[in-house]
């Protein structure tokens, strides 16, 4: 009898796993990263010219907005900075792409009630998982390839994805303590 009651007080509590409004966070958790997978992919599924398009108009924009602030003998050519600028926004593209899958991972995966360190195993595992899968699809794009350092941009990106939100959960924890303890 007794653990029937303490089974109806831990559905009633919101943080527990048999709670509904946890089942619908768990949901909700798993279609955020399913939907940046998919994000992740239809633009890896864009053909070499048009990817790059898209990075050079983001970089022209960005380096219109640092330059006034970079002293002029550092910026000889326009064309030249641009061409530097536009490598560097693509690597980093990855790393920030992978940034945001490796938070959003770890955070379904504590979602789904999996609170032991092996949460962080896992959501690194299923991004570079994902992020080989990727670079393999790449490989079938026209004029694109995949890319082993890609790979590692991706991985070191969920990494600190994934890093970001332990950091931020345990600054939340602590947090938590102090207003107890005051």
């Amino acid at each position: 009898m007794k653990d029937l009651e303490n089974e109806d007080e831990a559905s009633m509590n919101p943080k527990t796993k048999n709670h509904p409004t946890s089942k619908i966070r768990q949901i909700i958790a798993w279609t955020l990263v399913f939907f940046w997978m998919s994000l992740i992919v239809s633009l890896s599924a864009q053909p070499a010219q048009q990817s790059d398009q898209l990075s050079r108009k983001f970089t022209k924009v960005l380096v219109e907005v640092i330059t006034p602030f970079v002293p002029g003998e550092y910026i000889d050519n326009l064309d030249d900075a641009l061409g530097k600028a536009n490598a560097i926004v693509r690597k980093q593209a990855h790393v920030g792409v992978y940034f945001v899958l490796g938070f959003l991972t770890i955070n379904a995966f504590r979602r789904s009630g999996i609170q032991t360190a092996s949460s962080y195993w896992l959501a690194f595992s299923l991004s570079v998982a994902f992020a080989v899968s990727d670079e393999i699809h790449q490989l079938y794009v026209p004029g694109r390839s995949g890319e082993i350092m890609d790979v590692l941009y991706d991985s070191t990106g969920a990494l600190l994805g994934i890093g970001a939100y332990g950091l931020l959960t345990k600054i939340k924890k602590q947090t938590k303590k102090k207003e107890v303890a005051n």
